[in-house]
């Protein structure tokens, strides 16, 4: 049930649970071009431009919930880790979970959430030509933390 639920998540900021997908090829966005949250530069062998929905979540199923092991976190965790390996660089997530190994329950969670934000800081300080994303960024953490603080805690 939680890959679903990060799904729904993910579909939402990813590609605004459009049914086209939401195809885009911003200059600014390093991942290149993008289809239900799927970047060319993330997955080169991908037709990014005729990437079905069924395809783009065999993806995600894939590449990143099974392989990342996310499904073996407790929830709210394997939510919020889910959507930060879609984001952010594999061994940048897999140092914060390691950073709140012991952590119980939803506080665990809102800290990965907190390492996330403060991230999304420095890539803007480092590269301000990323503020354009702050917004979103940061919209995107609020929504992510209200979310934890009502999904039902489970293991």
């Amino acid at each position: 049930m939680s890959f679903q639920e990060a799904m729904k998540f993910i579909g939402k900021w990813e590609w605004s649970n459009r049914p086209d997908g939401g195809y885009n090829n911003r200059p600014q966005d390093a991942g290149g071009p993008t289809k239900f949250g799927i970047a060319q530069r993330s997955h080169p062998s991908v037709d990014v431009r005729n990437l079905t929905l069924q395809k783009a979540w065999d993806i995600y199923k894939k590449e990143y919930w099974d392989f990342y092991k996310c499904g073996e976190l407790p929830t709210p965790l394997d939510i919020v880790a889910m959507d930060a390996y879609v984001q952010h660089s594999p061994r940048r997530v897999q140092q914060w979970l390691n950073e709140v190994k012991g952590v119980e329950g939803k506080k665990a969670a809102k800290l990965v959430i907190e390492k996330r934000r403060a991230y999304y800081n420095f890539l803007i300080q480092k590269t301000p030509s990323q503020k354009i994303f702050e917004r979103g960024w940061m919209n995107r953490m609020s929504d992510l933390s209200k979310l934890i603080d009502i999904v039902e805690l489970r293991r």
